[in-house]
C-alpha cells in the first residue's frame, strides 16, 4: 500500500509537470511567431529625423507619439539636425534611446544639401 501512494504521488507530479510544459508552450509560441513575423514588426529601415513624420518616428525604439511630436517641434524651432547625434539635444531623448536607435537614425538629405 505504501508503494501505491508513492506511485500515485509520482504520477500526479509527472502529470502536473506535463501540464505546465504544455501551457508554457502555448504562451511562448505566439511570442516566437510574433518576433519572426515581418508584418507585425516595425521596419528596420533608416529614418531621416529631419523629414520624418510622427508615424515614422514612432517606429524607433523608445519613442511614442508625444516624444515624436517633441522631436518635430525641436526641428521646427532650431532648424534641421546637422548630425544624427544632435537628437540628444531634444528634451526626453537620452543615451538609452541613442544606443537603441543610432543605427537607424540618419540626416542624409541635410548632408547632401550642405555639400
Amino acid at each position: 500500500m505504501f508503494g501505491k501512494v508513492n506511485q500515485r504521488g509520482f504520477l500526479t507530479t509527472c502529470c502536473f509537470g506535463v501540464i505546465i510544459i504544455v501551457l508554457s508552450a502555448f504562451i511562448l509560441i505566439p511570442n516566437v511567431s510574433y518576433a519572426k513575423s515581418s508584418k507585425n514588426m516595425p521596419s528596420e529601415e533608416k529614418i531621416n529625423i529631419n523629414t520624418a513624420t510622427v508615424d515614422e518616428l514612432i517606429q524607433l525604439k523608445r519613442i511614442g507619439p508625444n516624444l515624436a511630436e517633441r522631436i518635430i517641434a525641436y526641428r521646427e524651432e532650431n532648424g534641421p539636425f546637422m548630425k544624427a547625434e544632435d537628437i540628444l539635444n531634444v528634451r526626453g531623448i537620452g543615451m538609452k534611446f541613442w544606443e537603441a536607435n543610432q543605427n537607424r537614425i540618419t540626416v542624409e538629405e541635410m548632408k547632401a544639401k550642405m555639400d
